[in-house]
């Protein structure tokens, strides 16, 4: 869920996407929306997904998550195990648990919050690849977990904590050397630029073409 967005509005569009990717797909969803109290800090609304990833059948028993392929050698007998047993490869009825599908949930998600931040005309965007897979030079912060939130504000350090400020800092200095050395490589390409351009004769120069054509016609 998204800070620029009402409670309603974040409700509708969790609710949404749930419709359009996963009962859609035959799925029982379950989902939970959370407002944990900010206290001060960044609110944090979200909501958490439950849903099988066994099947149903149409008399409404469940139906098997996977199922046996048996493996065969090159004449197509059986291969057995050392216990004598055949070996076989569990092979799922479903691709719900993929990563791939996983990866295209994420990136439906962050489709339809950008397609709602450009109906609000609001300049966010939000990416559901990593900072590396997206060529950005910061490092993703830790998890805390609620424990290490609460010491935190009551003031006692943690060893999450600590390195999330560790992580934080380190990401401002990279930050600040990145524009440094964008800043040295635009004065480098400029200066590149004005040598390469044809320069006016100086003082010394002009002195030394005036001497060497008095002595050729000496």
């Amino acid at each position: 869920m998204q800070n620029e967005f009402s409670l309603e509005e974040n409700i509708a569009l969790a609710r949404q996407f749930l419709l359009d990717e996963f009962v859609r797909r035959g799925m029982i969803v379950d989902y939970a929306v959370h407002l944990p109290d900010k206290e001060g800090g960044i609110a944090n609304p979200h909501f958490h997904v439950m849903c099988p990833i066994r099947p149903l059948k149409k008399n409404g028993e469940w139906g098997a998550k996977q199922h046996r392929e048996y493996r065969v050698d090159e004449s197509g007998a059986p291969i057995l195990d050392d216990a004598g047993h055949r070996k076989f490869n569990a092979v799922p009825t479903t691709d719900w648990g993929s990563p791939e599908m996983l990866e295209h949930w994420r990136q439906a998600w962050a489709a339809q919050c950008n397609a709602r931040f450009a109906e609000k005309g609001l300049d966010v965007r939000i990416d559901h690849r990593s900072y590396e897979r997206q060529g950005i030079a910061q490092i993703p912060t830790v998890h805390e977990g609620p424990a290490a939130c609460q010491m935190e504000k009551k003031g006692i350090e943690t060893e999450k904590g600590s390195l999330n400020r560790f992580i934080k800092a380190t990401n401002r200095m990279i930050a600040t050397t990145v524009k440094r050395l964008a800043r040295l490589c635009d004065w480098i390409a400029a200066l590149k630029e004005e040598l390469a351009r044809p320069q006016p004769p100086d003082l010394a120069e002009l002195l030394n073409n005036y001497y060497d054509q008095r002595n050729a016609g000496a």
